[in-house]
């Protein structure tokens, strides 16, 4: 179930793999989950599931379980995401609309999963989706054409003017965080503010990162869309790939590089179009991160990268006249 991108991680799963092979995971692990008053989901594949696979989800406030149900021959038929948090149940629903919204789309760059049942009500929140392709490859860490076109044509269908609401957004968060933060966050606001107006944003995955995404033939196979926004600033998903795919490396991404390559894909090479953007982007996932941090305290340990995030930004508006 767990696809790994790193060379370190694709060790630790072959690891992981292999001792459970021997029996060793019941000696080391010994904590049960134990999940009840659930709908027959297994009923959803036609009779077909022949074992389950089971994820507790990653530490974290927003950790939900998630089921994978595979057929004959280690065939997988689909997942289902579960949780009892009502945050998390609410995340769950927002996949659901946004999944069939996209599609709806008729994107010809990328493939999605398929709602099979999505069931919400006080107690619990549940998506069932389809397997990924077959023909998918592994996650890759850089841009492919693939990603390029998805990204483009995402963007093609989906802009508007506009980014008021964003900045609003922002500044009704402003009490919430700590002053440092505060200040350069109304920072932001006040560079962005004289051109919100006309600044293009449009439907956002949201987490856009080599691990939410599956290389096929001739398009792409994206999934994971809970965090997805339908106005976000053009060039939130670039930005965010490039900066997870660079996450913890000893080569940390080139904000100069990383604005040229953005302006060319989405503003025709303008260059202070794409800074704003970028900048704007960069405030939105602090805040957000920020945001989840203070609405669970104790629940994770802290945002690692907030420090990075912060220089980040930082340097976009020592850039930004």
């Amino acid at each position: 179930m767990v696809q790994p991108v790193t060379t370190a991680a694709r060790i630790g799963k072959w690891g992981a793999v292999t001792s459970a092979r021997f029996g060793a995971q019941r000696k080391l692990f010994r904590n049960h989950v134990h999940l009840s008053c659930l709908p027959d989901l297994a009923r959803l594949f036609d009779g077909n599931v022949e074992a389950c696979a089971y994820f507790t989800g990653t530490a974290g406030p927003h950790r939900k379980t998630v089921i994978q149900f595979t057929g004959t021959q280690g065939r997988v038929l689909g997942y289902a995401k579960l949780s009892r948090d009502p945050t998390v149940r609410e995340y769950i629903g927002k996949e659901a609309t946004v999944l069939n919204a996209v599609r709806a789309l008729g994107l010809r760059t990328c493939k999605l999963p398929t709602v099979i049942a999505h069931y919400s009500d006080t107690q619990k929140g549940i998506l069932v989706t389809s397997a990924e392709p077959a023909s998918s490859q592994s996650s890759r860490r850089v841009l492919t054409k693939q990603h390029r076109a998805f990204l483009a044509e995402l963007s093609q269908s989906t802009q508007r003017a506009g980014a008021q609401g964003l900045l609003a957004r922002l500044e009704s968060h402003l009490p919430r965080f700590d002053q440092p933060w505060r200040r350069r966050f109304e920072h932001v606001i006040d560079v962005v503010s004289p051109y919100a107006e006309t600044m293009p944003v449009c439907i956002a995955h949201g987490d856009f990162t080599p691990w939410n995404t599956r290389v096929l033939p001739k398009q792409l196979y994206v999934f994971d869309w809970e965090y997805a926004e339908p106005h976000y600033p053009v060039g939130f998903d670039h930005l965010h790939f490039l900066l997870s795919a660079n996450a913890g490396s000893a080569r940390p991404i080139r904000l100069r590089r990383a604005v040229t390559e953005i302006s060319k894909s989405y503003f025709d090479a303008n260059l202070r179009f794409a800074a704003r953007s970028i900048l704007l982007s960069l405030a939105l996932h602090a805040a957000f991160n920020l945001r989840r941090i203070s609405r669970h305290p104790g629940q994770s340990e802290g945002w690692p990268e907030e420090a990075d995030r912060g220089a980040l930004i930082d340097q976009m508006l020592e850039c930004i006249p």
